[in-house]
């Protein structure tokens, strides 16, 4: 068999009456498809068409929700498990079914580091993960940093400043307010070089470009 596709998954949304959803690529048996509804990983489903290249359908027990995000994905594990003998026959399907899962794993992969975030800066690495703290680029070091969060008047729902080259206003933010304070400053930037040495608390400095 040969994998003629670069498709592994297939989204779908859900009725709330529809049971059935198909899925058009090679799986080869049911140990190696994840299939999620809402994120949620599940396996009260029955599923078709294994080892067909064309795909079959996954039939759930009950029809997922009304606009519900269902995902059927191959799920192949890391691994090689064809074992080669010395002057035995060789195994043609065997081998073919081989190099088709390594296939499957370059396939894999590459939809993960397609949901990843990247960088063209050269050699940068993340920091490795500290709970409540956040990433930060450092200007000294070039490097990304662990930074703990700030409390602000924007967190808090309490009155700030906005401090522009036309001088300050004094503007209540509430949480969801944040995204329309951005985009009313998106003609502007921020300047860490330019803030005060010691910044007013609940100040926020969007500085003229």
């Amino acid at each position: 068999m040969t994998v003629l596709t670069d498709t592994m998954k297939i989204s779908h949304v859900g009725d709330g009456a529809e049971t059935d959803y198909t899925y058009d690529f090679l799986i080869f048996n049911a140990a190696e498809v994840l299939v999620t509804v809402d994120g949620v990983e599940t396996s009260a489903y029955s599923i078709s068409g294994l080892g067909d290249p064309d795909g079959g359908t996954v039939t759930f027990d009950a029809a997922p929700a009304d606009q519900s995000d269902i995902i059927i994905k191959r799920d192949v594990e890391l691994t090689q498990l064809v074992d080669y003998r010395p002057h035995d026959p060789f195994p043609a399907e065997t081998h073919e079914a081989a190099l088709d899962r390594i296939v499957m794993m370059i396939q894999q992969l590459n939809d993960v580091l397609s949901e990843t975030i990247g960088t063209d800066i050269a050699g940068l690495m993340a920091p490795s993960y500290e709970a409540g703290k956040y990433w930060r680029w450092d200007l000294t070091t070039q490097t990304l940093v662990n930074d703990t969060p700030v409390a602000n008047s924007l967190n808090s729902a309490t009155d700030g400043d906005v401090t522009t080259g036309s001088g300050t206003t004094d503007l209540t933010y509430s949480p969801a307010q944040l995204k329309l304070a951005v985009e009313t400053h998106e003609n502007q930037m921020v300047h860490a070089a330019a803030l005060p040495g010691t910044p007013d608390a609940n100040t926020y400095y969007f500085i003229d470009e």
